[in-house]
């Protein structure tokens, strides 16, 4: 068994979007979320945003050119700084078994705040070297890094794929008891490594909002965790009236059904977005007229 990090998918199965690296990744996966309250993807959204802190940025990859790309996410114009933050998918470098990945100080020279993410669909010995990078990484960094954590990602979409649609990808997933067992070690890790460092950091589950409404077993994973991520992309809802003038009602389609679904768990907007390139999906055309 390969339990180096290349057993690690660096791409999620958008690469029909536009690919998730930095800036190129501006209408393709974006992340807001909040700790304190739900994140609105835009001022006309009718989310909640009492004592709002909303983190906004991207989705990197293990690959990804962290440096530059968290210091162009800060520059885009427009935006006043507003892209300082960034989602993992992996604690892991690329090519090693379980080193911390470079985000790590690439986050601490820019000031870029982290939703970490631990890659739950491969396997127990795979999940066990994202908990040891990460370990590694509380232990090595110390407060400076805590200080600049969100949350933790336990896995994200594991449920997904696993699901009868999901299956239709060909990639592994993991069922809901596997998902909550990692949960569990998580929080063990997160409780003992640097002698608690970091025993307050968040815990949470990313999956797409339909396993959230229906997926088997799926209120296991919900009272494990401190939140709920969602991913949702209209433009893949090729079955629904998905043009983007209706992008939006979409969008809150799917918030209210996951909100539903976590009852009192706060919501976590993981995922979203809309391509600039790539194939049309339904009434969805690719391009910047229909992401903006």
């Amino acid at each position: 068994m390969d339990l180096s990090s290349s057993a690690i998918p660096k791409k999620s199965r958008r690469a029909g979007l536009l690919e998730i690296d930095g800036i190129q990744a501006f209408f393709a996966s974006t992340c807001l979320l909040s700790p304190t309250t739900t994140a609105s993807p835009s001022s006309a959204s009718p989310l909640p945003q009492a004592k709002s802190i909303v983190y906004q940025g991207f989705n990197y990859d293990s690959g990804a050119s962290f440096s530059s790309n968290f210091s162009a996410a800060r520059r885009l114009a427009g935006t006043y700084g507003a892209f300082a933050s960034a989602r993992l998918y992996t604690m892991i470098a690329p090519d090693t078994l379980n080193t911390p990945t470079p985000a790590i100080q690439a986050a601490l020279d820019t000031n870029t705040t982290l939703l970490l993410g631990l890659w739950a669909s491969a396997g127990g010995d795979i999940f066990g070297n994202e908990l040891a990078a990460l370990r590694s990484a509380i232990e090595t960094y110390k407060q400076p890094f805590v200080d600049l954590v969100v949350g933790v990602s336990v896995g994200s979409e594991d449920l997904y794929r696993v699901s009868e649609r999901g299956k239709k990808d060909m990639k592994p997933g993991a069922d809901a008891d596997t998902v909550v067992g990692y949960i569990s070690r998580t929080r063990d890790m997160l409780t003992e490594a640097g002698g608690g460092l970091a025993k307050g950091v968040r815990v949470g589950h990313a999956d797409t909002w339909g396993v959230w409404r229906d997926a088997p077993n799926v209120e296991k994973v919900i009272e494990a965790v401190d939140w709920v991520g969602m991913n949702t992309f209209p433009y893949w809802q090729a079955g629904d009236e998905n043009a983007p003038a209706n992008g939006r009602s979409l969008f809150n389609e799917a918030y209210s059904a996951t909100k539903k679904a976590a009852g009192k768990k706060e919501v976590w907007v993981t995922e979203t977005g809309f391509p600039v390139t790539g194939n049309r999906s339904g009434q969805a055309i690719p391009g910047s007229e229909g992401a903006e």
